[in-house]
Protein backbone atom coordinates (compact mmCIF):
# COMPACT_ATOMS: atom_id res chain seq x y z
CA UNK A 1 0.00 0.00 0.00
CA UNK A 2 1.52 3.54 -1.09
CA UNK A 3 2.21 6.51 1.58
CA UNK A 4 -0.88 8.33 0.22
CA UNK A 5 -3.27 5.14 0.12
CA UNK A 6 -2.75 4.91 4.27
CA UNK A 7 -3.04 8.49 4.57
CA UNK A 8 -6.87 8.02 2.82
CA UNK A 9 -7.39 5.23 4.45
CA UNK A 10 -6.60 7.12 8.07
CA UNK A 11 -8.61 9.95 7.42
CA UNK A 12 -11.59 7.93 6.79
CA UNK A 13 -10.99 5.92 9.75
CA UNK A 14 -10.61 9.15 11.73
CA UNK A 15 -13.69 10.35 10.12
CA UNK A 16 -16.04 7.29 11.37
CA UNK A 17 -14.61 7.99 14.69
CA UNK A 18 -17.29 7.98 17.37
CA UNK A 19 -16.85 10.98 19.56
CA UNK A 20 -17.84 9.21 22.78
CA UNK A 21 -14.41 7.41 22.69
CA UNK A 22 -16.09 3.99 22.08
CA UNK A 23 -13.90 3.26 18.74
CA UNK A 24 -11.04 4.12 20.88
CA UNK A 25 -10.01 -0.10 21.46
CA UNK A 26 -10.19 -1.31 18.10
CA UNK A 27 -6.24 -1.50 16.42
CA UNK A 28 -6.62 -0.13 13.39
CA UNK A 29 -8.06 3.49 15.03
CA UNK A 30 -5.69 3.15 17.90
CA UNK A 31 -3.11 3.39 15.06
CA UNK A 32 -4.91 5.86 13.54
CA UNK A 33 -5.21 8.22 16.67
CA UNK A 34 -1.31 7.61 16.84
CA UNK A 35 -0.61 9.42 13.94
CA UNK A 36 -2.61 12.42 15.13
CA UNK A 37 -0.63 13.16 17.66
CA UNK A 38 2.19 13.01 15.17
CA UNK A 39 0.64 15.54 12.55
CA UNK A 40 -0.67 18.84 12.97
CA UNK A 41 -2.33 18.82 9.82
CA UNK A 42 -4.04 15.41 10.20
CA UNK A 43 -4.53 16.22 13.78
CA UNK A 44 -6.79 19.61 12.63
CA UNK A 45 -8.59 17.57 10.51
CA UNK A 46 -9.53 15.26 13.25
CA UNK A 47 -10.62 17.95 15.67
CA UNK A 48 -13.08 19.72 13.11
CA UNK A 49 -14.58 16.53 12.47
CA UNK A 50 -15.09 15.14 16.16
CA UNK A 51 -16.56 18.93 16.49
CA UNK A 52 -18.93 18.62 13.78
CA UNK A 53 -20.03 15.08 14.91
CA UNK A 54 -20.41 16.09 18.64
CA UNK A 55 -22.71 19.02 17.18
CA UNK A 56 -24.70 17.10 15.43
CA UNK A 57 -25.61 14.17 17.50
CA UNK A 58 -26.78 16.71 20.54
CA UNK A 59 -28.31 18.73 18.23
CA UNK A 60 -30.34 15.18 16.94
CA UNK A 61 -30.86 14.28 20.24
CA UNK A 62 -33.10 17.13 21.07
CA UNK A 63 -35.42 15.67 18.30
CA UNK A 64 -38.60 13.80 19.96
CA UNK A 65 -39.17 10.44 18.59
CA UNK A 66 -42.66 8.61 18.98
CA UNK A 67 -42.66 5.84 21.50
CA UNK A 68 -44.17 3.72 18.76
CA UNK A 69 -42.37 4.35 16.11
CA UNK A 70 -40.05 1.17 16.10
CA UNK A 71 -43.32 -1.36 16.30
CA UNK A 72 -44.76 0.71 13.63
CA UNK A 73 -41.29 0.64 11.54
CA UNK A 74 -41.59 -3.55 12.17
CA UNK A 75 -45.50 -4.04 11.13
CA UNK A 76 -44.44 -2.30 7.94
CA UNK A 77 -41.71 -4.71 6.76
CA UNK A 78 -42.08 -5.41 3.22
CA UNK A 79 -42.51 -9.05 4.06
CA UNK A 80 -46.14 -8.13 5.55
CA UNK A 81 -47.01 -4.56 5.06
CA UNK A 82 -49.43 -3.21 2.89
CA UNK A 83 -48.87 -0.30 0.90
CA UNK A 84 -51.32 1.94 2.35
CA UNK A 85 -49.69 1.15 5.61
CA UNK A 86 -46.00 2.20 4.44
CA UNK A 87 -47.31 5.19 2.55
CA UNK A 88 -48.67 6.03 6.62
CA UNK A 89 -45.49 5.41 8.14
CA UNK A 90 -43.97 7.74 5.18
CA UNK A 91 -45.83 10.41 6.17
CA UNK A 92 -45.14 9.98 9.94
CA UNK A 93 -41.66 10.18 9.51
CA UNK A 94 -41.17 13.18 7.09
CA UNK A 95 -41.66 15.90 10.07
CA UNK A 96 -38.85 14.12 11.56
CA UNK A 97 -37.00 13.81 8.27
CA UNK A 98 -37.55 17.56 7.69
CA UNK A 99 -36.26 18.70 11.54
CA UNK A 100 -32.96 16.87 11.05
CA UNK A 101 -32.45 18.47 7.80
CA UNK A 102 -33.35 22.09 9.58
CA UNK A 103 -30.93 20.89 12.81
CA UNK A 104 -28.01 19.53 10.31
CA UNK A 105 -28.04 22.94 8.14
CA UNK A 106 -28.14 25.21 11.16
CA UNK A 107 -25.16 22.95 12.39
CA UNK A 108 -23.20 23.45 9.55
CA UNK A 109 -24.05 26.83 9.09
CA UNK A 110 -22.69 27.20 12.92
CA UNK A 111 -19.76 25.45 12.27
CA UNK A 112 -18.55 26.64 9.57
CA UNK A 113 -20.02 30.33 9.14
CA UNK A 114 -19.06 31.68 12.56
CA UNK A 115 -15.18 30.97 13.01
CA UNK A 116 -13.73 32.87 16.19
CA UNK A 117 -11.50 35.32 14.32
CA UNK A 118 -14.77 37.01 13.40
CA UNK A 119 -15.47 38.76 16.36
CA UNK A 120 -11.98 39.85 16.97
CA UNK A 121 -12.00 42.44 14.58
CA UNK A 122 -12.73 45.13 17.86
CA UNK A 123 -9.87 43.90 19.90
CA UNK A 124 -7.62 43.80 16.89
CA UNK A 125 -8.39 47.67 16.72
CA UNK A 126 -7.39 47.94 20.41
CA UNK A 127 -4.24 46.55 19.84
CA UNK A 128 -3.38 48.67 17.00
CA UNK A 129 -4.36 51.80 18.60
CA UNK A 130 -2.09 50.33 21.49
CA UNK A 131 1.03 49.13 19.82
CA UNK A 132 0.34 52.64 17.20
CA UNK A 133 0.66 54.83 20.53
CA UNK A 134 -2.47 56.11 19.50
CA UNK A 135 -3.93 54.97 23.06
CA UNK A 136 -1.88 54.88 26.33
CA UNK A 137 -1.91 51.90 28.91
CA UNK A 138 -3.62 52.06 31.69
CA UNK A 139 -0.61 49.57 33.57
CA UNK A 140 2.87 49.43 33.26
CA UNK A 141 5.43 47.18 34.49
CA UNK A 142 2.93 44.87 36.68
CA UNK A 143 3.65 41.85 38.45
CA UNK A 144 1.43 39.08 37.68
CA UNK A 145 -0.46 39.37 40.99
CA UNK A 146 -1.04 42.96 39.90
CA UNK A 147 -2.11 41.55 36.19
CA UNK A 148 -4.97 39.54 37.75
CA UNK A 149 -6.06 42.34 40.32
CA UNK A 150 -6.39 44.85 37.23
CA UNK A 151 -7.94 42.57 35.10
CA UNK A 152 -10.37 41.91 38.34
CA UNK A 153 -11.40 44.81 38.91
CA UNK A 154 -12.54 45.46 35.17
CA UNK A 155 -13.95 42.45 35.16
CA UNK A 156 -15.14 40.78 38.00
CA UNK A 157 -13.75 37.84 40.81
CA UNK A 158 -14.06 35.12 38.80
CA UNK A 159 -11.62 36.40 36.00
CA UNK A 160 -8.60 34.12 35.46
CA UNK A 161 -5.78 34.07 33.22
CA UNK A 162 -4.44 30.70 31.29
CA UNK A 163 -1.93 28.80 33.34
CA UNK A 164 1.20 29.66 30.71
CA UNK A 165 0.31 33.21 31.00
CA UNK A 166 -0.46 33.33 34.76
CA UNK A 167 3.35 33.59 35.86
CA UNK A 168 4.30 36.24 33.02
CA UNK A 169 5.12 39.77 33.83
CA UNK A 170 2.80 42.60 32.32
CA UNK A 171 4.59 45.27 30.25
CA UNK A 172 1.13 47.56 29.68
CA UNK A 173 -2.28 46.70 30.41
CA UNK A 174 -5.62 48.66 28.57
CA UNK A 175 -9.37 48.39 29.05
CA UNK A 176 -12.19 50.13 27.06
CA UNK A 177 -16.37 49.75 27.56
CA UNK A 178 -17.91 50.42 24.60
CA UNK A 179 -20.61 48.78 22.23
CA UNK A 180 -18.35 45.59 21.59
CA UNK A 181 -18.45 45.19 25.34
CA UNK A 182 -15.71 45.10 27.66
CA UNK A 183 -11.96 44.86 26.31
CA UNK A 184 -9.21 44.14 27.86
CA UNK A 185 -5.47 43.89 26.74
CA UNK A 186 -2.47 42.65 28.50
CA UNK A 187 1.02 43.02 27.21
CA UNK A 188 3.25 39.94 28.48
CA UNK A 189 6.32 39.76 28.77
CA UNK A 190 7.48 36.56 27.18
CA UNK A 191 11.49 36.09 28.07
CA UNK A 192 14.16 36.90 25.55
CA UNK A 193 12.76 40.03 23.97
CA UNK A 194 9.58 38.65 23.00
CA UNK A 195 6.14 40.19 23.77
CA UNK A 196 3.53 38.35 23.77
CA UNK A 197 -0.64 40.00 23.58
CA UNK A 198 -3.86 38.50 25.36
CA UNK A 199 -7.06 40.51 24.17
CA UNK A 200 -10.60 39.46 26.03
CA UNK A 201 -13.85 40.51 25.51
CA UNK A 202 -16.61 39.90 27.26
CA UNK A 203 -19.19 37.36 25.99
CA UNK A 204 -21.56 35.89 28.22
CA UNK A 205 -23.03 33.03 25.85
CA UNK A 206 -19.87 31.08 26.38
CA UNK A 207 -18.65 28.44 28.99
CA UNK A 208 -16.19 26.36 30.48
CA UNK A 209 -12.78 26.27 32.23
CA UNK A 210 -10.31 29.66 31.55
CA UNK A 211 -7.53 27.60 29.48
CA UNK A 212 -5.97 27.37 26.37
CA UNK A 213 -7.66 24.94 23.63
CA UNK A 214 -7.00 21.73 24.11
CA UNK A 215 -4.71 20.07 21.85
CA UNK A 216 -4.05 22.99 19.78
CA UNK A 217 -2.56 22.90 16.43
CA UNK A 218 -0.52 25.13 14.08
CA UNK A 219 -3.57 25.44 11.81
CA UNK A 220 -5.40 27.00 13.96
CA UNK A 221 -3.28 30.10 14.48
CA UNK A 222 -4.13 32.20 12.05
CA UNK A 223 -3.03 35.52 10.74
CA UNK A 224 -4.62 39.31 10.92
CA UNK A 225 -3.19 42.15 9.32
CA UNK A 226 0.06 42.25 11.39
CA UNK A 227 -0.29 39.39 14.13
CA UNK A 228 -0.44 36.32 14.20
CA UNK A 229 -3.42 35.06 16.33
CA UNK A 230 -4.83 32.07 18.25
CA UNK A 231 -8.67 33.23 19.49
CA UNK A 232 -10.94 30.83 21.38
CA UNK A 233 -13.68 31.12 23.99
CA UNK A 234 -14.65 30.16 27.07
CA UNK A 235 -15.76 30.91 30.96
CA UNK A 236 -17.81 33.77 29.55
CA UNK A 237 -15.58 35.11 27.91
CA UNK A 238 -13.78 35.55 24.10
CA UNK A 239 -9.41 35.37 23.65
CA UNK A 240 -7.40 36.43 21.48
CA UNK A 241 -3.63 35.46 21.90
CA UNK A 242 -1.53 37.38 19.28
CA UNK A 243 2.19 38.09 18.56
CA UNK A 244 3.53 40.59 16.10
CA UNK A 245 3.54 38.38 12.42
CA UNK A 246 6.79 40.35 11.18
CA UNK A 247 8.56 38.94 14.62
CA UNK A 248 9.39 34.91 14.59
CA UNK A 249 10.75 34.85 17.56
CA UNK A 250 7.66 36.29 19.27
CA UNK A 251 5.61 34.38 17.01
CA UNK A 252 8.01 30.97 18.22
CA UNK A 253 6.91 31.96 21.70
CA UNK A 254 2.89 32.43 21.13
CA UNK A 255 3.36 28.62 19.93
CA UNK A 256 4.78 27.46 23.22
CA UNK A 257 2.87 29.25 24.96
CA UNK A 258 -0.39 27.70 23.32
CA UNK A 259 1.27 24.10 23.90
CA UNK A 260 1.97 23.74 20.02
CA UNK A 261 5.25 21.70 19.18
CA UNK A 262 7.99 24.59 17.36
Amino acid sequence: MSDDQKSREIEMLLAAYRPDGSDAADPDMREALARVEEDDELRALFEDSQAFDSAVAEALATIPVPSDLRDEIAATAPSSASGRKQFSLIRRLLPIAAVILVTLGTTLFFTTATPDSAWSAAPISLLESVHGGETSPDLRDAAPADTLAWLQDRFDASMALPVSLATLPSLACTYEAGPNGKIALVCFDGGDGTVVHLLIQEDAATTGPVALPQSCCRSKVKTEGNWETLAWSSAGRRYVLAANSESEACCKRLRQLAGIRV
